[in-house]
């Protein structure tokens, strides 16, 4: 896989985006053991990377960490950054969000042909492209196509509470030849589509959840955190993110029949105990 892979990081230790980063950079370092990750960071988020968090993803090649004004929001410093990213970022890239769990193999988007690459959103073919994975050439168009992107979320970010996606659909709808649609599989964003014909590569479980969905998903990120980012309990936590997103939590997880999904299958047994052992250690790490 020629194509770096990147992600957007501004958390604390108030929050879980730095589980749900590690959760998916793991997925895709077992999926793409060559692929060559960077993340890009403000500096207060890099700063509070100590320990077990410093340590805990020895596949990233590179951390881009810029100084941003200490007063924007985390969701505003992660906006900047993502719409700022052609301009840090050296070569082509596929960005991707940390909501996400990768279930196979990438290296196809070096074959990807045009500037810009987005997926529809909530695969509706009326509606725009999704913000969660973009993959974009290192070329001027592209250049001007992120820097206009930035351009409209500075001016409109107040009013749409700091999120891209509104600036993303101007710009598109400025320059619609440059954006070409990939498959739907690039950002599976489940709950929004039925069967698919095409790989499935990146799950995107956050998006759209419900509230109870949100707060399983937040358990699994603690027991992450909870167990110093274990590499294997990390993999075990990709399987459960899906499998919660996807309504077969703790059920038998059949439907995951794919090549792609070998790594996740392979562990489906040990769910059930494994929620058990994680349960017992959060419970005594409170004692």
């Amino acid at each position: 896989m020629l194509t770096k892979a990147v992600y957007v990081l501004s958390s604390d230790l108030e929050d879980f985006y730095f589980e749900q980063l590690a959760v998916s950079a793991t997925s895709l370092a077992a999926h793409n053991p060559e692929a060559r990750i960077e993340i890009v960071c403000d500096r207060v988020t890099y700063d509070v990377l100590i320990g077990p968090r410093r340590e805990a993803l020895p596949f990233v090649q590179k951390w881009h960490v810029v100084n941003l004004n200490s007063q924007l929001s985390k969701k505003a410093k992660s906006r900047w950054l993502k719409t700022s990213l052609r301009e840090i970022i050296e070569g082509g890239f596929i960005y991707i969000d940390t909501d996400t769990v990768i279930t196979g193999n990438l290296s196809d988007i070096d074959k990807q042909r045009g500037i810009v690459g987005a997926v529809k959103d909530m695969h509706q073919k009326d509606r725009g492209y999704n913000g969660g994975v973009i993959w974009m050439r290192d070329c001027e168009d592209a250049h001007e196509f992120c820097n206009e992107w930035h351009r409209q979320w500075e001016k409109t970010r107040t009013q749409s509470d700091c999120t891209d996606q509104p600036a993303l659909a101007r710009v598109i709808a400025q320059s619609k030849e440059i954006v070409t649609e990939l498959d739907p599989g690039w950002n599976y964003q489940i709950g929004h589509i039925g069967t698919i014909k095409e790989p499935i590569r990146i799950m995107h479980y956050y998006y759209g959840a419900a509230k109870s969905v949100r707060a399983q998903t937040d358990q699994v990120l603690s027991w992450v955190r909870a167990l110093n980012y274990d590499s294997e309990f990390m993999k075990a936590a990709a399987a459960m993110l899906v499998s919660i997103k996807m309504g077969t939590y703790g059920k038998e997880l059949d439907w995951m029949s794919s090549k792609s999904f070998y790594a996740f299958t392979a562990s489906k047994r040990c769910f059930t105990a494994l929620e058990r052992i994680t349960e017992i250690y959060c419970a005594a790490s409170k004692l």
